[in-house]
């Protein structure tokens, strides 16, 4: 069973989110909501992989500076543990392409989740993509499938807000 109880509820937040957060809800207009963010952050509630990091490094722009200042109680370094879910999840799905060089943060942000709802046992640990899911026929899985796999329930950054209850 799903524990609903806001309170308990930890976020691992992928890279296409970060991105999305400051175009469709930019801090001049939306400073409430980033201050309920800011709290959750200072709470340990939401968290990246350093993974999502080096993406956000590559443009330098607004919210990677946003997150470097934050970086210390926001982005979590990955264990042996992590390591070992993130590959099995390389390995099983086809999350990333191994011929490519970008950086690929996906497995590492299900990695984490995995990690810490084992963890915390009790607590729902939630991944928030902006991804949706991959059809029958499509030949690469994305988050939500992944985490569909994993029993790590995966939403969207309005998702997070409305589990929250926050109202703007």
């Amino acid at each position: 069973m799903i524990n609903t109880d806001n309170k308990s509820t930890r976020y691992c937040i992928d890279t296409d989110s970060w991105i999305n957060l400051p175009r469709n809800y930019p801090i001049k207009v939306f400073d409430g909501l980033w201050n309920n963010i800011e709290l959750l952050i200072n709470e340990g509630r939401i968290y990246s992989p350093r993974e999502v990091f080096r993406e956000l490094e590559k443009k330098d722009d607004e919210i990677h500076k946003w997150i470097k200042v934050r970086k210390s109680i926001l982005i979590k370094n990955p264990d042996n543990d992590c390591l070992q879910i993130a590959y099995e999840i390389i390995n099983k799905f086809n999350l990333v392409d191994p011929l490519s060089n970008k950086s690929y943060a996906d497995p590492y942000v299900i990695s984490l989740a995995v990690q810490q709802k084992r963890i915390l046992n009790e607590v729902n640990v939630c991944v928030v993509s902006q991804e949706t899911r991959a059809g029958g026929g499509a030949k690469q899985v994305k988050i939500p499938n992944v985490c569909d796999h994993y029993k790590i329930e995966c939403l969207k950054l309005v998702d997070l807000f409305q589990r929250e209850n926050w109202k703007f």
